[in-house]
């Protein structure tokens, strides 16, 4: 009988008023959140009385006389508004690069005098843009610029600062080497004899560069978490040098410097042999790709094997290929076509056709 007298009078009492939700709407400092104690029993963290957890809000409203007497419901809404009128802006300039076109340089010349004139205004502070001096206006649109979100366009905006660039530069080498999401890459490499002399020296430079430490100056280092996988093809295809650290990755770089050009040119069997190796890869851990550096004509195996191969695994591997000397186009794109991936032109350089193909990776 007792237990259910309590139920019965426990269940009236949570009629009252949510503590959360009567704590925001009397704007009451966080700070009076009550303590826990026993099951369903709170201790008050303004008085120190014990009490049922259901009767909290009720209590909290004997004290709203004397927080209105001294005036704390005031300085709590106050120091919460204070909070979120702290903004972060973003500026975001337009620019033209002049390319000696007339034509376009007209263009962009309407498109700033538009922008500047009254109509782009009004059309930027439509979408939520101040475009006030210092952010202070009395006429903006209260739907657009709303003061529940905390925007308030009648003070000066008190921006937040933004790190220096050395922070910026420390920040994005960290997320480069511990953050991002690892990559499994496979570097199809032509080692046929068309390659030998400055092609090869052109080659090894690239890759030096590549796996080594001094991509960290473009931020397009490997980490420890990467995998990378070289297959060096000419008219074989069957070697595989793999690295899971950066002792192994420096390994397989001295194996690439060491290695000599010449034979055929084994470009099809290669990229299924990187798909082969990419197949039971972890995706969910790993981004997959392959790349592929060559500069000529595949004259072993053929694509329409390279294609029933692909759409027999069912995966989405991109193949990136790094065209230089007289690479067979057509067939490159063939193969970034079926693969999703793309053609890169390094004949200028390959450093910086790779930087292209890491910024898609």
């Amino acid at each position: 009988i007792t237990k259910a007298k309590k139920r019965r009078r426990n269940k009236n009492n949570n009629k009252s008023v949510n503590i959360i939700s009567f704590m925001k709407d009397t704007h009451i400092s966080k700070k009076f959140i009550p303590l826990k104690t026993k099951k369903n029993q709170l201790r008050c963290h303004y008085c120190k009385l014990p009490m049922l957890r259901s009767n909290y809000a009720r209590h909290l409203k004997t004290h709203l006389k004397s927080f209105n007497s001294s005036n704390k419901i005031k300085k709590e809404k106050k120091k919460n508004e204070s909070y979120i009128e702290q903004i972060s802006i973003s500026d975001s300039p337009i620019g033209y690069i002049d390319q000696k076109d007339s034509a376009k340089k007209e263009q962009y010349d309407k498109l700033v005098q538009y922008l500047l004139g009254s109509d782009g205004q009004k059309l930027l502070a439509r979408y939520g843009r101040r475009t006030w001096y210092g952010g202070v206006t009395d006429s903006a649109d209260k739907k657009v610029f709303n003061s529940n979100w905390g925007i308030n366009t009648t003070k000066y905006i008190s921006p937040l600062k933004y790190p220096s660039t050395n922070v910026i530069k420390q920040a994005l080498a960290l997320y480069q080497s511990s953050i991002r999401k690892p990559v499994h890459v496979v570097f199809c490499l032509d080692y046929s004899g068309s390659m030998y002399g400055d092609r090869m020296n052109d080659l090894t430079n690239a890759m030096d560069y590549i796996l080594s430490s001094r991509a960290e100056q473009d931020l397009l280092q490997f980490s420890n978490d990467d995998i990378v996988d070289v297959i060096p093809f000419s008219s074989s295809y069957n070697l595989v040098w793999h690295s899971e650290s950066s002792e192994q990755l420096a390994q397989v770089l001295e194996k690439i410097k060491d290695r000599s050009p010449g034979g055929g040119t084994a470009l099809f069997p290669s990229i299924e042999k990187a798909l082969e190796l990419l197949k039971n890869a972890d995706r969910n851990a790993y981004n997959t790709s392959i790349v592929v550096m060559t500069d000529g004509e595949g004259n072993i195996g053929n694509y329409s094997d390279l294609k029933k191969y692909y759409k027999k695994l069912g995966m989405d591997i991109p193949v990136y290929s790094i065209k230089f000397g007289a690479s067979d186009e057509r067939q490159l794109k063939q193969i970034s076509s079926l693969t999703n991936g793309k053609v890169f032109d390094g004949t200028t350089s390959l450093i910086d056709a790779f930087m292209e193909v890491r910024g898609y990776n």
